[in-house]
């Protein structure tokens, strides 16, 4: 998957939003499972901007098949490790 400059991998299978120590699964997981949308995002995570939150929300809708497949290897393997 091609990452945009908002967006870092720091390892092999771990994305970052660039800057901050948060995991692109967190926020797309909260997205998915709670329903979070943009207000409730910015108040779980209030060290991102609205618009940093509206970039991986756009993101996630235009790559929906690709963060879909990276948040399912990615709970794979916390399953893995629990």
């Amino acid at each position: 998957m091609k990452l945009p400059p908002f967006l870092t991998e720091v390892e092999p299978g771990v994305i970052r939003l660039t800057g901050h120590r948060l995991n692109l699964y967190h926020l797309i997981n909260c997205h998915l499972t709670e329903g979070f949308g943009e207000e409730q995002l910015q108040e779980a995570y209030p060290t991102l901007t609205r618009e940093e939150i509206r970039d991986v929300l756009a993101f996630y809708s235009d790559n929906r098949a690709e963060v879909d497949a990276y948040v399912a290897r990615y709970e794979e393997e916390l399953a893995r490790i629990d």
